[in-house]
């Protein structure tokens, strides 16, 4: 207790002769290791005189490698006891190189550590979690005008209010992503670039560069350099047909489905059913094109309904099903593939799938590796899916009903078949 009282006196005779209302005794920089791409704070650690105490008023003045901080403090009375405090200053962002620390002002004190007086800025772009950044599926978007990036971030790292933006090998602006997230996280994360409208897109395999920003496009984090195709490698895509109600009475019925190519042609047809489950949806693989998707009903059935196209995650396109009447949707199916030569890559003589079925058992081979084959039925629906390594192997289709199938390649350069099962 004695102790304790000769203290507070010490640090009233203090306040009293030197005016000394705010002591530092430590100073620390946020981020610990600042870059050129942060935007700094220097934190003033340490006590206030009394209960009443307080910073009143701060300021940060850059010159040369030289930052003064003005740091005005005031007590207008309060119990004489410390009490902890930290002031924040924010900096903003520097030049890559080693500043010095001076602190001054009313009534503040400086009893830091001279150490403490000198921090450093890296310089360079991209950030040691750059190179942390898990990054996959850089294409065109299935149905809109924009490119389509999914990212995974392990690293501590966050990345504050990130967007992308590409450029071709010429650092002409290809697509722009509008801030969506608060930060990259670990979780796989879609992120969708808008088209420049005067881009130049490529046609093929490019070159460019990828930027990811933060703190909505003030601060360039890391800088990646790609080579890549932005149109799907294989011939066929998988795309979602769906239907669903969003209220009004439970619905009970069918659903005819066609769609058609802009030749005419049938690309695939089918069913949907509402009725326990009020949305359905059915699987097809198509190629870049434009498409019509037309749809019926046996008979009103009540309800609010919509039908349209997906991927599987919801429909991205769709309009108002109108019932007592046909529906017609027209969709892009990766509209920047269509016409550009990259629509379906190239095939190699002897490229074709030879298949031979017995009793149940589907041999394929080809003179390519195989991958992920999938088998759709005749209304366009993936039945079956599975990865062979090599260029030969066997799938078992015993269990499926007896009818008209198409076997395709998921990713690759085989040209699809179809076969008929007894």
């Amino acid at each position: 207790m004695k102790h304790l009282l000769l203290s507070s006196g010490f640090f009233l005779s203090v306040a009293a002769s030197g005016q000394t209302y705010f002591y530092v005794d430590n100073i620390g920089i946020d981020p610990s290791a600042p870059t050129t791409a942060d935007n700094i704070s220097i934190e003033l650690i340490g006590n206030l005189s009394s209960t009443g105490a307080s910073v009143a008023f701060t300021s940060a003045i850059m010159n040369g490698g030289v930052v003064t901080l003005t740091v005005n403090s005031v007590d207008p009375g309060g119990l004489a006891v410390l009490v902890p405090h930290t002031e924040t200053i924010p900096i903003g962002q520097l030049a890559a190189g080693t500043y010095a620390i001076v602190i001054t002002g009313v009534a503040t004190g400086d009893f830091a550590p001279q150490p403490e007086h000198t921090f450093t800025v890296i310089g360079g772009v991209n950030l040691p979690a750059c190179d942390s950044l898990v990054m996959q599926g850089l294409q065109y978007a299935a149905y809109t005008d924009s490119i389509e990036l999914v990212v995974s971030n392990p690293s501590s790292v966050l990345f504050d209010y990130p967007n992308f933006i590409l450029y071709d090998d010429n650092g002409d602006t290809l697509a722009v992503e509008t801030v969506n997230y608060f930060g990259i996280g670990q979780s796989p994360q879609p992120h969708s670039l808008a088209i420049h409208p005067a881009a130049t897109l490529p046609t093929g395999p490019f070159s460019g560069t990828l930027e990811l920003w933060t703190g909505f496009t003030t601060s360039l984090a890391c800088t990646f350099a790609i080579t890549d195709d932005l149109c799907p490698a294989a011939s066929c895509t998988d795309a979602v047909v769906s239907i669903i109600n969003t209220g009004g009475a439970i619905v009970v019925s069918s659903f005819s489905w066609t769609i058609t190519d802009s030749l005419g042609n049938t690309a695939a047809t089918g069913q949907l059913q509402l009725g326990n489950a009020q949305s359905d949806t059915s699987s097809i693989c198509l190629p870049p094109g434009n498409y019509l998707l037309s749809m019926t009903q046996p008979a009103p059935s009540g309800g609010q309904l919509f039908f349209g196209m997906g991927d599987g995650t919801g429909a991205i396109v769709q309009e108002a099903f109108v019932q007592g009447s046909t529906n017609e949707l027209e969709f892009r199916f990766y509209r920047h593939c269509i016409d550009a030569g990259t629509a379906v890559t190239p095939v190699p003589p002897g490229a074709d799938l030879s298949i031979t079925l017995t009793s149940g058992i589907l041999l394929v081979s080809a003179n390519n590796a195989l991958g992920l084959l999938r088998i759709h039925d005749a209304q366009g629906r993936m039945v079956q899916q599975q990865r062979i390594p090599g260029n030969t192997g066997t799938i078992d289709i015993g269990h499926l009903a007896s009818g008209c199938y198409s076997i395709v390649q998921a990713q690759g350069n085989i040209r699809s078949t179809r076969f008929v099962k007894p």
